[in-house]
C-alpha cells in the first residue's frame, strides 16, 4: 500500500500528459498481487485510450504503446484444465515497469519544458511582454 500511495502522490504532484498521469497509479496497482489479471486489464484500457487520444509520436509514447500492446497481447488461448485460471491475456511485470518508466520520463520531460518556457518568459524584456 505504501508503493501505491507513493504513486498517487507522485501523480498528484506531477505535470504531464493525461496518459502518463493515469499510467503511474494504474501500473503500481497492477504490480500488486492481490488483483486478478482480468481486473488489471480493465485498468490498463483507460491508459491506452488516453495515450491514443493525446498521441504526438514522442519517444516515451512509443515505449508506452509497445508496453501496453504487449500487456494486452494474448500469449495463448487455452485454460488450465480443472481451474478457472485463464492464460489468454497474461500481465507481465516487465511491461508494466516499462510503462511506468515511460510515464515518469514523459512527466519529467513535460515538467522540464514547462520550466524552460517559464524561465524564457521571465527573461524577456518588460516592453516585449
Amino acid at each position: 500500500m505504501v508503493l501505491l500511495a507513493a504513486g498517487f502522490v507522485l501523480t498528484l504532484r506531477a505535470k504531464g500528459p493525461d496518459w502518463a498521469l493515469a499510467a503511474v497509479p494504474v501500473t503500481l496497482t497492477c504490480l500488486l498481487p492481490s488483483f486478478s489479471p482480468d481486473y488489471k486489464l480493465m485498468l490498463t484500457l483507460p491508459v491506452l485510450f488516453l495515450l491514443v487520444r493525446d498521441w504526438d509520436g514522442g519517444g516515451a509514447q512509443w515505449v508506452a504503446l509497445v508496453s501496453v500492446a504487449l500487456i494486452l497481447s494474448p500469449q495463448t488461448w487455452s485454460y488450465i484444465m480443472g481451474t478457472s485460471v485463464s492464460l489468454s491475456v497474461p500481465l507481465k511485470a516487465g511491461e508494466l515497469v516499462v510503462l511506468l518508466g515511460a510515464a515518469v520520463a514523459s512527466m519529467l520531460a513535460t515538467r522540464r519544458s514547462q520550466a524552460r518556457r517559464s524561465a524564457g518568459r521571465a527573461t524577456e524584456p518588460l516592453a516585449a511582454q
